[in-house]
């Protein structure tokens, strides 16, 4: 090993002190010179052994720096951890990076309660960065609860407005937090401890409410995790042409495993080990869909789902990785049919998580038993407007061609909907989405 030039100095200079000693001590005879020579040997490779260990302990973990390795391991604790809540229809994932927190979007309302639970009893009591994805009440309105309850440094939310009552009440709750309000632009990046945080995407000009959605890859060592909202292949499209990495062991699957999302290109730019699918058991939509799970699988990724398993758990320790369960072999497609009890849901009614949830006990009992506890808007008003109570009447809707998705002529979208892409329609609700099209998540049609 070479001498550092500091630490051959230091030798030198302890050196000079022994043979001074043992002049005094001999009576003026210098220690012999081979002596001397073995002592500094000695003392410079113990000096130098010691300036390497603390500089590695002292180098944090580098992010991105290739592809971890997935273990089998009954560790339930690790210093990088992400969860995917059970919270039905909806989307909430909790980020922990060496006792740093972030949550990534809430859920809908009916999961609320319990998304403040979950993190009351897991002992969270601030999070770093709170961040909404898009403004959908199955995304914010579980937010609205944790702003109410938890300290938040900082809220990432994307740059747009809409007319609803749950991003009312959002944009309330998170004006009288007290975090800082950021909106920020694809290329940002963040530390969330010794995580690397990269926003793929923010398009605030995209056609679509969810094409807007705020997507990142979080990195920890050579773990890295990516999740996208409820964007659809037209903004994946975009995110690959204006990234260069996106390779990584976990995906987070858009918009619940919408047909609309997950498209090959883009699975096979992410090439994941594992997909994550956040959906409700039974959910009208039909999610996941034949079609996405038919993309990941043949992505050769294995899968986990919160309408089959509930809270699925990520552990990492920067350079592997494992599961609180194993991968699911279920690749049901959803039905469109409400009232399935296949898997783990919420009760609509008591906002409590029932099912096969990692708390071992399969409930989680909420500490705050209603919505407006939380000062979330009531279930019946969520962003009904007298217009769009007008157009309900009416029987009259709005399709996006494109984007496939039906909404009221007042709701928001439609304003900022190309010409083009724009379709009036008086079929049916069940009849426009027999046909394929989705009810757009802000104006609820």
């Amino acid at each position: 090993m070479k001498e550092s030039h500091t630490t051959h100095k230091a030798a030198c200079r302890f050196s000079e002190v022994r043979g001074a000693s043992s002049e005094t001590k001999s009576g003026g005879s210098a220690a012999p010179k081979h002596f001397t020579w073995k002592v500094t040997r000695i003392i410079s490779a113990f000096l130098t052994t010691l300036c390497l260990l603390f500089a590695t302990l002292a180098t944090p973990i580098a992010a991105e720096a290739g592809t971890a390795q997935a273990i089998q391991s009954t560790q339930a604790e690790a210093p990088f951890e992400l969860t995917m809540l059970n919270v039905g229809q909806g989307l909430s994932l909790l980020i922990k990076a060496d006792g740093k927190y972030m949550i990534y979007d809430g859920g809908g309302r009916s999961s609320s309660s319990y998304v403040v639970s979950y993190l009351k009893q897991h002992g969270v009591t601030e999070l770093t960065y709170l961040t909404a994805s898009h403004y959908d009440e199955d995304h914010i309105a579980g937010l609205v609860g944790v702003l109410n309850t938890t300290k938040v440094d900082t809220v990432l939310c994307p740059d747009y407005t809409t007319d609803t009552k749950i991003y009312q009440s959002f944009l309330t709750k998170e004006q009288a937090s007290g975090a800082q309000i950021i909106h920020p632009r694809a290329g940002d990046t963040y530390a969330l401890a010794n995580a690397s945080i990269s926003v793929l995407s923010a398009d605030n000009s995209a056609e679509t409410d969810n094409d807007r959605s705020i997507a990142l890859r979080i990195a920890y060592g050579s773990f890295s995790v990516i999740m996208t909202g409820d964007a659809a292949e037209e903004e994946e499209a975009k995110i690959l042409r204006t990234n260069s990495n996106l390779d990584s062991d976990l995906y987070i699957a858009g918009h619940h495993g919408s047909q609309y999302s997950s498209s090959t290109a883009f699975l096979n730019a992410v090439t994941p080990a594992y997909t994550f699918i956040s959906c409700g058991a039974g959910n009208s939509y039909g999610h996941p869909t034949k079609d996405a799970l038919d993309r990941i699988i043949a992505s050769g990724s294995q899968l986990y789902r919160s309408d089959v398993q509930g809270e699925v758990t990520v552990y990492s320790d920067g350079t592997s990785y494992w599961f609180s369960q194993a991968p699911t072999k279920n690749l049901t497609p959803g039905t469109g049919s409400e009232g399935s009890s296949a898997g783990a849901g919420i009760d609509a009614t008591s906002g409590t998580a029932v099912g096969s949830n990692a708390t071992g006990s399969g409930t989680v009992t909420s500490a705050y038993s209603t919505a407006a506890g939380l000062g979330i808007a009531a279930a019946g008003d969520a962003g009904t407007s007298a217009s769009q109570n007008a157009s309900r009447a009416a029987g009259t809707y709005i399709l996006n061609t494109r984007s496939k998705k039906f909404h009221y002529p007042s709701c928001d979208s439609v304003k900022k909907m190309s010409e083009k892409n724009k379709q009036v329609s008086t079929k049916s609700r069940d009849q426009l989405i027999l046909e394929g099209y989705d009810p757009c998540q802000n104006c609820n049609p």
